[in-house]
């Protein structure tokens, strides 16, 4: 995936201006201040609440003042049962990752919070958008 990301930004004329770090998203060491903008596409539904608030602890941390965090992901409903494609993922999450689940934006809302993000915002149906602050 990191080469398809990076042939794509090449071709878009903007490779200078990425980063690609392979690793374990938990174990890699982000650095702080050293980035403007993280995007976390459709990975996020992998991990548990606890491990969410300690990647977007990480994250926050590795973001320029005024940074954002961009998460692509399927959203589910506040009830978790009107979205069927969003809710019949849950099971095959339970099966594929330790403790991954689909969750609403009150939930990203909830645990970007918790992580010390200040504004989190739905873009649309499964963006959204968290901007550091200190």
């Amino acid at each position: 995936m990191l080469s398809l990301a990076d042939q794509a930004a090449r071709a878009l004329g903007v490779g200078e201006q990425i980063a690609l770090l392979p690793g374990d998203l938990l174990a890699l060491d982000y650095g702080s201040d050293a980035f403007d903008v993280v995007r976390l596409g459709f990975v996020t539904y992998f991990f548990s609440r606890d491990d969410l608030v300690r990647l977007f602890r990480k994250v926050r941390a590795a973001l320029a003042n005024d940074g954002v965090l961009v998460i692509e992901a399927p959203l589910c409903d506040e009830g978790r049962c009107e979205k069927e494609e969003e809710v019949l993922d849950g099971p095959w999450l339970f099966a594929v990752s330790t403790g991954g689940d689909v969750y609403a934006f009150s939930d990203y809302r909830e645990l970007l919070q918790l992580a010390g993000f200040r504004l989190v915002t739905q873009v649309d149906d499964g963006l959204l958008k968290a901007q550091q602050s200190r």
